[in-house]
């Protein structure tokens, strides 16, 4: 039970910002509007409304670490690490799926869709170690799973997440906010006309 409440945790967190960023902008359009407002903002908002249930849901983990008798320990500092790094990929991310939905109003289904897919494909209900090696080495080409897999690390494990791998996840992170942004920039002057 640690185990799954460990990984869907910060999977909500996602997938519920996600699904909210979708429609961020076509459901604000009297904001949108308003010059003086950054539309950023309100893709942020939704990032962090999500963290703060997120945050709420921690104490009950706590309760299940505590009842279930497993350890954690020192590895818990590099949860605020990964924390920063889990906000930048979903801003990013986040800004994408916004943007698209002004001009493919379908987008939000494609996404609530895609999500479900990429939900099963993490190791959140299963250990990895069930699996066959390829498809060990195929789930972790996706950096989202390696970022559920050090909460897992730090909650469950008791472990440091591995430094290298933690570094490229904090570039990947970097890099999809950072193209995210610049691309959300480059339409936001379309949005009014648009929603």
């Amino acid at each position: 039970p640690v185990y799954l409440f460990v990984g869907l945790l910060p999977w909500n967190w996602f997938a519920g910002s996600i699904n909210e960023s979708t429609m961020a902008i076509v459901s604000s359009g009297a904001f949108v509007n308003k010059s003086t407002l950054p539309s950023e903002i309100l893709i942020m908002v939704k990032v962090l409304s999500n963290f703060i249930n997120y945050v709420l849901s921690l104490p009950v983990l706590l309760l299940f670490i505590i009842i279930f008798g497993v350890s954690i320990g020192l590895p818990l500092i590099v949860f605020p690490v990964i924390v920063i790094i889990q906000f930048l990929i979903t801003c990013g991310i986040g800004f994408f799926v916004a943007t698209w939905e002004v001009y493919y109003r379908d987008m939000q289904h494609i996404v609530m869709n895609l999500l479900q897919f990429l939900f099963f494909g993490m190791p959140i209900m299963y250990f990895e170690q069930q699996l066959p090696l390829k498809a060990q080495k195929l789930i972790f080409l996706n950096p989202l799973a390696y970022l559920i897999k050090s909460y897992q690390s730090i909650f469950y494990y008791n472990w440091f997440p591995k430094p290298f791998y933690l570094a490229l996840l904090a570039l990947v992170a970097i890099v999809v906010y950072t193209l995210g942004f610049l691309y959300f920039r480059s339409h936001k002057e379309e949005f009014p006309e648009l929603v």
